[in-house]
């Protein structure tokens, strides 16, 4: 999950939790221009046409510059506005709408909504089904459904609280499918546990203030250490601070010194089972240099700014033309990333290295995939197995808060 714009009202997030919230999800996020797609059932699949409802074992949706092609075996509709799909069926298992993009399919509760998008850019195609549900496919999608319960509560109470707060009536959907919102990958990837989750803290949500928390992240690892949001994303927000992921109280890792210290000792964290808890990346001088202004030559790589978390913040490249900044995490994990892999956390220490050739490259040992915000979701599976509660887990991560009813 990415972090979003800080743009909630809290007026509206009270109205919100006391509603029945119906999701609208965007799918196929990040695949590019989807040109069309085909919807299927174990039943007929209804389409509520502008001349009424049509039945079909399956509908082809094609895009044109200026309109949509909606077509079954036996008949096609030439349309401008969208089209909503559904099945009906006694047999709650059959009511599945099965959506096909490309070599993509899968299966969806709920309706879906395909409709065109401007300027020649595809169908835009919606997934609108009740929260509930639409968290059955969230939690798997976002943790391994063979965690600990406690964990895969809290990652419900997690979902539930960003979904509410994500609801966007004045658009054409409140969420995407993947990263960018919370990944949500459809019927299929439900699992028992993580349904058994989802339905064990219905109606609850994370709390702050005796309201509906406005801002909660989560990640996937924080390598030891959460970060402050007011140094990563420039708002700040009481409960999105620097924590340890373990019992000791979290350390000012600002200094270069404090970090090359950090990373020389071995990790005692909640989340040290994860893979990326600690990695390495080396950079060369080739690997850099499309960084550089047209013709420098690459003198040194500096860590010139961190945050109280260990996050580098701003990176300097002293070159024969000068120097060059690159500022933010997005920026930095962008742009020193390698090999088109954008680097997993910007919490790490550069050390120079001697190379082939009396070469120099440089060393990244960091921790951590994923923004360091909020709530490290190894950490919660380490604390989990610990013994921890959902509720221990969160206020945990999010000093402050509480675990409330919201129905």
């Amino acid at each position: 999950m990415r972090k979003f714009i800080f743009t909630v009202s809290l007026l509206l997030l009270a109205a919100h939790c006391f509603a029945q919230n119906a999701i609208r999800v965007r799918l196929f996020d990040g695949q590019g221009k989807i040109g069309s797609v085909t919807l299927s059932g174990d039943v007929p699949v209804v389409a509520a046409l502008p001349n009424g409802f049509v039945l079909s074992d399956s509908w082809t949706i094609q895009a044109t510059a200026s309109s949509m092609l909606v077509a079954t075996e036996s008949a096609a509709f030439e349309l401008t506005g969208p089209v909503e799909f559904w099945v009906e069926s006694a047999d709650s298992q059959a009511n599945l709408v099965t959506v096909k993009a490309g070599n993509i399919a899968r299966r969806y509760r709920g309706k879906i909504n395909v409709s065109l998008l401007p300027q020649d850019k595809g169908l835009l195609v919606v997934n609108s089904l009740p929260q509930e549900e639409y968290l059955y496919g969230v939690v798997p999608s976002e943790v391994p459904s063979g965690w600990p319960a406690e964990a895969l509560k809290a990652q419900a109470l997690l979902a539930r609280t960003y979904s509410i707060n994500h609801l966007n009536p004045k658009g054409n959907y409140d969420l995407v499918d993947s990263t960018n919102s919370q990944v949500y990958l459809g019927y299929d990837h439900e699992k028992p546990s993580t349904n058994r989750a989802v339905d064990e803290t219905a109606d609850l949500v994370v709390g702050y203030d005796s309201k509906p928390a406005p801002y909660v992240y989560y990640f996937s690892t924080c390598g030891g250490q959460t970060e402050d949001s007011g140094q990563i994303w420039s708002a700040k927000v009481p409960y999105l601070v620097p924590v340890s992921c373990s019992e000791q109280p979290a350390e000012d890792l600002s200094s270069e010194e404090a970090v090359q210290k950090y990373f020389a000792t071995p990790l005692e964290s909640y989340c040290a089972r994860s893979s990326s808890s600690r990695w390495e990346v080396r950079l060369t001088a080739q690997d850099l240099k499309p960084l550089l202004p047209q013709g420098a030559e690459l003198l040194d790589l500096k860590v010139t700014r961190r945050s109280p978390g260990g996050a580098a913040v701003e990176i300097t490249l002293c070159t024969t033309q000068g120097e060059k900044k690159i500022t933010g995490d997005t920026n930095v994990r962008r742009q020193l990333g390698k090999n088109g892999q954008t680097l997993r956390s910007s919490f790490f220490a550069l050390e120079k290295v001697p190379a082939e050739d009396n070469a120099t490259e440089y060393l990244l040992r960091g921790g951590g995939w994923g923004h360091r915000v909020g709530v490290c979701q190894w950490g919660m599976e380490g604390m989990a197995r610990q013994g921890a509660s959902a509720s221990e887990i969160l206020s945990h991560f999010l000093p402050g808060t509480e675990i409330i009813t919201c129905q």
